[in-house]
């Protein structure tokens, strides 16, 4: 995903003063998030996350590794590795070293990303259907590997000439539907688009069947189907008609589109926590809890955040930092509540939550990965 402003030099060097005054506690800057009981008049604040394990990934680099989304399925935790151009793979959370690799040095690697240019790192989003892992890649495609064996099976060229972006997967339509966002130029010749590759069994399996342009859009990053409703939900950081972000809702039969204004967040991940919730990683501004009958906003006083995850009790904000506050993990209730922050690194942009068993994965640098369980 990776709309990360080029602000890495100050967070770390904000995050190297809070921990000389903040030694081995939680560094949090005076404007970071408040506690329930000041944001909320609540008495019954509580840790939701323990840490279970860290888990070290093998051949990475010690500072500034490059890493993208992950999904967690079946007790497995799969990241979208760039400095190892491949998927990573956890088999669970016990253990304490990592435990295989999909398609290592398949994927266009790191292109940019030690830089902040990420338009043509890879691999990057990742979604599993039917029985198959979609990644996508930095050159306009999607490598498509077994999930139980890890085997390549192919790939899909999407018709663009920059990275393949952020997956979901329509289970309705038997569609994966992936952003193609960083297509747009200067001149507005090319615009972003979205790709729908079919799973359906018979000619068009895994075959590239239509795509959808966004002209209006200067980027596209989380596209999420909603399976309540069946309609598509896309985060756009920029468009014309809402400079500073809006969530798009697509009806995908007739392909009619209900832009939900966002403003000052430059909308980038984006997760369902449970029917009509959904949480926003703002890159820009506050972070938000969204009501998608009301299209009500709530705002969390957590700024510079990516990718987002959810479950039916909590909402997960994974911080880079910024000059006001430190790279951190904010955990909020579904009502928008802060509940825990967890300190993480410059690096940290990414957070996933396996529904089945309660564990959370946050990647740090160096190859870390923290493991924590949810104890409510």
């Amino acid at each position: 995903m990776d709309i990360r402003p080029l602000i890495r030099i100050s967070a770390f060097l904000f995050c190297a003063q809070m921990l000389l005054l903040n030694s081995g506690g939680l560094a949090q800057a005076k404007s970071g998030p408040l506690p329930l009981q000041q944001l909320a008049g609540g008495t019954h604040s509580h840790n939701v996350l323990r840490l279970l394990n860290t888990v070290t990934i093998p051949n990475t680099p010690h500072t500034q590794w490059c890493y993208d989304t992950a999904i967690a399925d079946d007790g497995r935790y799969y990241l979208a590795d760039n400095d190892r151009a491949g998927i990573d793979v956890i088999h669970d959370g016990k253990h304490s070293a990592s435990q295989g690799m999909i398609g290592k040095g398949q994927f266009t690697g790191v292109g940019g990303c030690k830089s902040g240019n990420y338009d043509t790192d890879g691999p990057n989003g990742l979604v599993i259907a039917d029985e198959q892992i979609f990644a996508g890649d930095g050159n306009s495609s999607v490598r498509v590997y077994s999930k139980e064996t890890g085997r390549f099976i192919t790939r899909i060229e999407t018709g663009g000439h920059l990275r393949s972006d952020e997956i979901t997967y329509d289970a309705r339509d038997q569609m994966v539907i992936v952003a193609n966002g960083s297509e747009r130029d200067d001149a507005h010749q090319d615009a972003p688009f979205l790709s729908f590759i079919s799973t359906k069994p018979g000619t068009t399996y895994d075959k590239l069947v239509k795509t959808l342009p966004f002209p209006h859009a200067n980027a596209l990053e989380q596209p999420q189907w909603d399976p309540y409703d069946g309609n598509l939900y896309l985060t756009l950081p920029s468009s014309d008609q809402n400079p500073t972000g809006e969530v798009d809702v697509i009806d995908l039969a007739s392909i009619h589109v209900t832009s939900i204004p966002t403003p000052n967040c430059a909308d980038a991940g984006l997760a369902f926590a449970s029917q009509g919730v959904a949480a926003i990683g703002c890159a820009n501004g506050d972070q938000i809890v969204l009501n998608l009958h009301t299209h009500h906003l709530t705002r969390i006083p957590v700024t510079s955040v990516d990718i987002v995850a959810a479950d039916a009790h909590f909402l997960f904000f994974a911080s880079y930092g910024s000059d006001t506050q430190a790279p951190q993990l904010a955990v909020t209730d579904l009502q928008g509540h802060l509940l825990q922050t967890i300190p993480l690194t410059s690096v940290s942009h990414t957070v996933t939550v396996d529904i089945e068993n309660g564990h959370v994965y946050v990647p740090l640098d160096g190859g870390q990965v923290e493991i924590f369980q949810e104890t409510r």
